[in-house]
């Protein structure tokens, strides 16, 4: 919801509603009152949080109150402040999710918002979030010794309403929201008062400490609560009244709906010595919590006995909790204390809470439902109790002291107890070494610190171009021998708490896995109902560390070093040695941080990588890790920069090239001298040479880059220090020229060539979206076999080794950068970042990228939200001259769904205008813009899943769906959006200038899989009523928890098997290629006599159609027309056969035949011939035949896998969206006849592999691979 003062005043007169039955807040805020805007009219800034604007709010709550109050909105956005003091009158509205990141310097005690008055109260308040909660985080800080926040402070405040908050903790000291007593002074009351007639609710709380959690009164009056939740931490909702002395109290508190998950318990009541008045709770839920509800009795404190104003708490009689229900988990947070209650059988399952410094909590089993410790010190009413999964304490369990047992001796011998001992002890050992570091942090370290961490000695440095004696740059690959842990959201669900001091040196990761990158975590899956399909039903959001130690020479010392990231998916923070290095929010970036100054050389260095992969941060399934490659680079310190080097062609003709060459040198000084030699790719024979920094080459009878024949050359770029050689750089370029006519369209060395291009998503299938160059190259074989020949990086920078296989496969490439500008379209998308990151991330993927000749276009974003408003009109105008001054040789565009962005101005910030789903607007846009090239950046987005056919045949393109979540392969269904490929075709044929398209997908994709995305309208989707009915109570099954997790839009399924929309556009993209397909198969045992349309895909003209031998006619594709159609075929099992014509020539055949029965097994590689080197693959087709060989369709066999020699089955898959099975297992169903195995080398073991497939009832087969030291070819380590 996008808020504005227009509509925020209509959003105001909603708020007039506030549930009062159970509270005396009084609503004082006039909705049609004045607002002030704090960013538009008072002076705050949304700077994404970089600096501290207390000053600017609390100027405006002081200057507000003094004129007698009013209301305060702070637009969306993220602030920081804090210390801030809430005054009379005053109503801040905080827009839905706004971010606000508490100022909090290190080392002290904090609160956001005081409600408390200088003396005696403050009346009339309010703090509410506006349409959606707002979010205070402070999840990155963590607890350490002496800190501590609160969210809000209540104290000495009345009437005053809370609500709408989600606090984001990370463990940290205190309760997010404290009500505390205030003394009245000369009262002899031990009761007085404290915060009064208020009302809180809608608040949410994340990653609390066990000792705290949400809410904290120790003292207050006529206040109701409702709507509470904790997740992962402490207590939702603790009336343990102890703070505030002889003065705490509370009474008359009311509570309905409290919620806690993975914490401590929902309600917690403890008087301590305060004698409170009544508390009715109404509602409680916990959920894998040690308790719902703990009661415990009144005491007092050693050092208070004898007081006489000290005396035994209680509660009121008639204080209540009703309606309490508990499910039994495994994640609960639980008190040393409380160990003793813990069943003895469950003692095995607990285990240490690292995030708990003071070692005072643990993670187990749920312990019981409600622990009533009042010992008749008073007594409480508890009403209606249930639960769920729970094998003991099942109801009320009474008993003082929780379990009276001394827990050491409870837990002797069990693992737990081990490890919280060797964690004290550690503990005690750290803060000794770090105490030592302090006191000497030089280059001299004390060697028996050193890190625990993975010792694995990574491969022998390599460089791209010569030896490390001649460049002095050393390139070293640093993907081996990681130790990797998860915290956060994991796999199961649950949360588990982050520990700190992670990047210390001396922390013991030995029990963490050891593994290799590229590494995705969320593949590895399991998939999850709860989980959202928009982004794959995969647990991919959480905390990631991982960790690796490495020697360092002591040369070392003379060098400046670099670590290179070529992209980590995402919120990476670097320490290296414990010192923090740097940070990069943006996941699909490639970025550097510089390690001279903080390595020890001649000692082993520990380096640590955080990453955090936040929910809701994507539209589609972005994968979790380090899933792009890792070097270290070390250099001479003079030597060349990062992406340092450019390479132009502005001249060019077959007689003639000309390249300018630009270098940008660090450190150089008047003796540095820099040398150019060129020389074609794969050659040693040298063309051309030139001195200087900055240099024109020109190169006679050059071998041009096209598609047909990707020639490309390399660039050898060398310094001279004093005559010395201290770095060489290798370039690798094409020679080649690119224009863009409104015209003709797009040439390529001064050819029109026609843009046949798809959109890809980054992930590879069951692989995830781990970087892997053997699967791109099979995708991009995939695709030039159906004629494309470009590939929009939709929405995102790709991994370099994609751009470089299309430099040597030769396929045009549109680079694009962001899905979101500032404004964003999910919480914790790019929006978050724009403001402070856009343009390093826009300038490093230009400067990577800009030498690769594939590369034709930037693209600055995709579907941004400000397509519509001259403010977004001026970003699109930033970015493009942003992308100007680092490429001027390249167009830069942008993909807009919105029909005004193309006569509004936005088409003018832009060179090429692309339309998203909008050939209806090709013809006015031409007349409009005759000069401005135009083409359809996102395109059809036709749905359908591979073999499945639904009757009868709808032409609307909202039907098509049926079975079990699929969808129509008739290819003509759509989302509203979206068109068939016919109708995008039609718009393009009818005016030739658009220069071409990308069609939405080339392959499915995990994550959004339209149209089953958005349940209420599923049904609307068959258009058999049968069908409906069945899924309609399916649907009522399984409410929100649908199945499918990867996408429908793909020409080519999810593992790589071509759809029948893919022969479509090889009919269209490969004219000269004689082809046929028919569709749909031949197997229906259950419509024979009934009409069963068959369609023809072909690159001829005409077909005629015979079934079981006699003609069902010829026809003839009419203007306009793409596909041949006999909607009126009565089915009869047998042989379908097509005969096509080109020209009135023969063209091309194509028979289906009903099959048999499934009889056996066939598995077909798509090479039998890998490498080696532990990334290498083969990818095994798994076919189910009958006793002839054909493809059974609807078959849907389990089949086994079993491999033998140096290789492993790092996945499997069968493209159907809506499998959960795994992607790690060995064994799948295969579906509708298909399945795919991908079988990986091991490094540096060759020999013979096989790779077996076994199915109940089927005849199995056997496949041979071989793995040798070196495979000659396109594909190696790039």
């Amino acid at each position: 919801m996008i808020i504005n003062m227009k509509n925020l005043l209509l959003l105001l007169a909603t708020l007039a509603w506030i549930p009062t039955a159970n509270a005396s807040y009084t609503e004082t805020m006039d909705p049609h009152g004045l607002t002030k805007n704090l960013v538009t009219e008072l002076g705050m800034v949304d700077d994404n949080g970089q600096s501290n604007q207390s000053d600017k709010l609390q100027k405006a709550i002081d200057t507000e109150s003094a004129g007698g109050g009013g209301i305060l909105f702070l637009p969306k956005g993220t602030y920081s402040f804090g210390g801030i003091t809430m005054k009379s009158n005053v109503h801040l509205l905080i827009e839905n999710d706004t971010v606000i990141k508490p100022y909090w310097p290190t080392g002290t005690k904090t609160v956001v918002f005081s409600l408390d008055g200088d003396e005696g109260h403050i009346e009339n308040v309010s703090i509410r979030g506006v349409g959606g909660k707002f979010i205070v985080d402070y999840s990155d800080r963590g607890s350490h010794p002496g800190e501590g926040i609160r969210t809000i402070n209540c104290r000495g405040v009345r009437n005053f309403l809370i609500s709408d908050l989600l606090v984001k903790d990370s463990f940290t000291t205190y309760c997010a929201v404290i009500f505390t007593p205030v003394k009245t002074s000369g009262t002899d009351k031990p009761e007085v008062s404290g915060p009064t007639d208020g009302l809180v609710m809608d608040l949410i709380s994340t990653d609390s400490s066990p000792g705290y959690g949400l809410v904290q009164m120790h003292g207050g009056e006529r206040i109701h609560f409702m709507n509470l939740a904790a997740y992962g931490g402490g207590v939702t909702f603790r009336l343990e009244t102890g703070a505030g002395g002889e003065y705490a109290g509370i009474r008359d508190i009311t509570a309905k709906n409290i919620y806690c998950e993975n914490g401590l318990t929902a309600v917690m009541l403890g008087p301590h010595t305060a004698q409170n008045g009544m508390v009715k709770i109404d509602g409680v839920k916990a959920k894998s919590c040690a308790w719902a509800v703990k009661m415990g009795s009144g005491f007092v404190e050693k050092k208070h006995e004898g007081d006489p104003k000290f005396r035994p708490g209680r509660f009121a009689d008639g204080t209540t909790v009703k309606n309490i229900h508990a499910i039994f988990g495994t994640n609960a947070a639980i008190s040393t204390k409380g160990l003793g209650s813990v069943p003895k059988p469950y003692l095995k399952n607990l285990r240490f809470d690292e995030n708990d410094r003071k070692q005072k909590r643990v993670r187990g089993p749920s312990i019981g439902v409600v622990r009533d410790g009042t010992e008749g010190s008073w007594v409480p009413v508890i009403e209606n109790v249930s639960c769920e999964g729970f094998e003991y304490n099942q109801g009320v369990v009474k008993g003082g002291k929780e379990g009276r047992v001394n827990w050491k001796e409870w837990m002797a011998g069990t693992p737990l107890l081990k490890q919280m001992e060797a964690f004290l002890a550690k503990q005690a050992e750290t803060s000794d070494s770090n105490a030592k570091e302090r006191k000497g942090k030089n280059r001299t370290r004390d060697k028996a610190n050193t890190a625990p961490a993975s010792t694995v000695e990574e491969a022998p440095p390599v460089s791209p171009s010569v030896s490390v004696a001649e460049s002095g740059r050393e390139t070293i690959v640093f993907n081996e021998g990681w130790r990797f842990e998860r915290f956060g959201w994991m796999p199961d669900g649950s949360l588990r708490a982050e520990p700190q001091d992670l990047q210390v040196p001396s922390f013991d990761d030995s029990s963490w896995r050891v593994l290799n990158l590229p590494h995705d975590w969320g593949i590895e899956g399991p998939f999850r109902d709860d989980l959202p399909n928009r982004t794959g039903k995969l647990p991919w959001a959480g905390i990631g560390w991982y960790r690796k130690s490495f020697p360092s020479h002591e040369s070392d010392a003379s060098k400046r070093i670099f670590i290179e990231f070529d992209g980590a998916m995402s919120g990476t923070s670097v320490w290296l040695n414990g010192e923090f290095i740097g940070e990069w929010p943006y996941g699909y970036s490639s970025f550097r941080f510089e390690l001279t100054d903080h390595l020890h050389p001649g000692e082993r260095n520990t380096i640590a990588v955080r990453l955090d992969n936040k929910p809701e941060s994507s539209r589609w399934y972005p994968g979790g890790g380090i899933y792009r490659n890792v070097r270290i680079v070390k250099c001479h310190p003079v030597h060349i920069g990062q992406w340092g080097v450019a390479v132009t062609t502005p001249t060019v003709t077959h007689q003639v090239a000309t390249v300018q060459i630009s270098t940008e040198v660090e450190g150089a000084d008047e003796s540095t001298k820099v040398q150019h030699e060129v020389r074609l790719m794969a050659t040693s024979e040298v063309v051309a040479n030139q001195p200087g920094a900055n240099c024109t080459i020109q190169i006679d009878a050059p071998k041009l880059w096209d598609l047909a024949t990707p020639n490309l050359y390399v660039l050898k770029t060398t310094i001279n220090q004093d005559d010395m050689v201290v770095d060489v750089v290798e370039t690798t370029f094409g020679i080649r020229s690119i224009e863009f006519d409104a015209d003709r369209g797009f040439l390529l060395n001064g050819k029109v060539v026609r843009m046949n291009g798809v959109c890809q998503h980054h992930d590879l299938g069951p692989l995830g979206s781990a970087v892997n160059t053997r699967a791109m190259e099979r995708q991009i074989e995939i695709l030039q076999s159906m004629g494309c020949n470009a590939i929009r990086t939709s929405h995102n920078p790709p991994a370099p080794e994609l751009l470089d296989l299309c430099d040597r496969m030769g396929m045009l490439v549109q680079v694009e950068a962001f899905d979101c500008w500032k404004t964003g379209k999910i919480p914790n998308d790019y929006s978050l970042h724009f403001p402070q990151w856009h343009e390093k991330d826009l300038r490093a993927m230009v400067r990577r990228d800009r030498n690769h000749p594939c590369v034709v276009m930037w693209s600055t974003g995709n579907e941004i939200r400000e397509q519509n408003h001259e403010a977004g009109h001026a970003i699109s105008q930033r970015l493009t001259d942003i992308v100007r001054t680092e490429d001027p040789t390249r167009p830069v565009t942008a993909g807009c769904n919105m029909p005004a962005a193309g006569f509004n101005g936005f088409e003018k910030t832009i060179d090429l205008f692309g339309y998203n789903y909008k050939p209806q607007l090709y013809g006015k846009f031409r007349q409009t813009h005759p000069d401005q090239p135009l083409y359809g950046s996102e395109t059809a987005s036709t749905v359908s899943s591979r073999g499945e056919y639904f009757f009868p045949v709808s032409n609307n393109k909202s039907k098509g769906s049926g079975g079990w979540f699929q969808v129509s392969s008739y290819d003509l269904s759509a989302p509203p959006w979206a068109n068939n490929p016919d109708i995008e075709f039609t718009a393009q044929d009818r005016f030739p200038g658009v220069f071409g398209e990308f069609v939405w997908t080339g392959f499915d994709y995990l994550g959004e899989p339209t149209p089953y995305n958005n349940d209420a309208t599923n049904l609307l989707n068959f258009s058999d009523p049968e069908a409906r009915q069945r899924m309609e109570t399916e649907l009522k099954r399984l409410g929100d928890h649908i199945p499918p997790r990867s996408s429908y839009f793909g020409m080519i399924d999810l593992c790589g098997f071509p759809k029948d929309r893919f022969y479509l556009y090889q009919a269209r993209w490969r004219p000269e290629l004689p082809m046929a397909h028919i569709l749909p198969h031949w197997n229906w045992p259950n419509r024979i006599g009934k009409v069963t349309p068959v369609h023809v895909y072909t690159s001829g003209d005409e077909a005629e159609l015979f079934l079981n031998g006699k003609s069902l006619g010829r026809r003839k594709k009419g203007e306009y027309e793409y596909r041949l159609r006999w909607d009126e075929i009565v089915y009869e099992p047998g042989e379908l056969k097509v005969v096509t014509y080109n020209q009135g020539k023969p063209w091309a055949e194509s028979s289906v035949k009903t099959t048999d029965d499934a009889a056996k097994i066939e598995l077909v590689a798509d090479r039998t011939v890998i490498t080696a080197d532990g990334r290498d693959l083969s990818f095994v087709r798994v076919q189910v035949s009958d006793i002839e060989g054909l493809l059974v369709p609807r078959s849907d066999n389990r089949v086994r896998f079993t491999l033998e020699g140096p290789g492993e089955i790092i996945a499997v898959g069968n493209g159907d969206p809506t499998s959960h099975e795994s992607f790690q297992a060995v064994n799948h169903k295969v579906f509708n006849g298909l399945c795919l195995v991908v079988v990986r080398s091991k490094k540096n073991k060759p020999g013979d592999i096989s790779l077996t497939a076994e199915s109940d009832g089927l005849r199995g087969h056997q496949i041979k691979l071989k793995s040798t030291k070196k495979r000659k070819g396109l594909n190696r380590a790039l």
